[in-house]
């Protein structure tokens, strides 16, 4: 009898620590960066809280929704111009190269700007940090070796026209980088390579956190990988 109860007692002990080491595996690695002591979260009307924005990061957004509204269509892939895009054939670029480039003096709400707009591109990156705007976009700030940087964008596939063709595809990889990331209303931190292709925009300057300083962007990304 002493014999089964130490048996028992054995097993209850290794059960135990397996469901410890259980919980383990299951925490996030990726800890959110500090945030404002006043920062709250209030509902919109999507259902999805956002962080009320304090700083350049900040977006108009339409009536009624969560979604946002300065040039959305082009950041979408429901403009007047989506015809005369380029997909399929990513242009592989750099960070350094693309924050060359001269910044328009005009940017049509309607209207894509070629070659950037109209072109696909793919970058390797470090994606330094990332949030959930309140345009629920998912805002990604990345950097080259040199620490060049610029901002690629991720919208939320109910923002996006049912009518646009890039609509399967932001939705595949908002999808995998939800799971993937987790992102909040605040800043979380990464540190990780990825390759991310997207289409190129060009956004006006407005304080947005690691912006390019001429203002363009990879947005929408369509796609998204670890690095090699």
């Amino acid at each position: 009898m002493r014999g089964l109860r130490s048996v028992l007692i054995v097993l209850a002990l290794l059960l135990s620590a397996c469901a410890t080491n259980s919980r383990t595996q299951s925490t996030t690695t990726f800890a959110p960066l500090q945030v404002p002591a006043t920062a709250t979260t209030e509902p919109t009307a999507s259902g999805r809280s956002v962080a009320p924005e304090t700083s350049g990061d900040s977006e108009s957004l339409r009536q009624g929704t969560a979604c946002g509204v300065e040039r959305w269509p082009v950041k979408t892939g429901s403009d007047a111009d989506i015809g005369h895009v380029t997909l399929g054939h990513p242009i592989q670029t750099t960070v350094g190269h693309l924050d060359s480039l001269a910044q328009p003096t005009d940017l049509p709400p309607d209207n894509r700007i070629a070659p950037v707009e109209t072109s696909e591109w793919t970058v390797d990156a470090t994606l330094i940090e990332y949030k959930i705007e309140a345009d629920s976009d998912v805002h990604l700030v990345i950097h080259d070796s040199a620490g060049r940087s610029m901002i690629a964008e991720i919208p939320h596939p109910s923002c996006v026209s049912a009518s646009s063709p890039l609509r399967p595809s932001i939705a595949a990889v908002r999808t995998l980088f939800d799971q993937r990331f987790a992102p909040e209303t605040s800043w979380r931190h990464a540190g990780v390579g990825v390759v991310i292709t997207g289409l190129g925009f060009w956004d006006k300057l407005h304080g947005q956190t690691g912006v390019a300083p001429n203002g363009i962007e990879i947005h929408p990304v369509l796609a998204m990988s670890s690095a090699p």
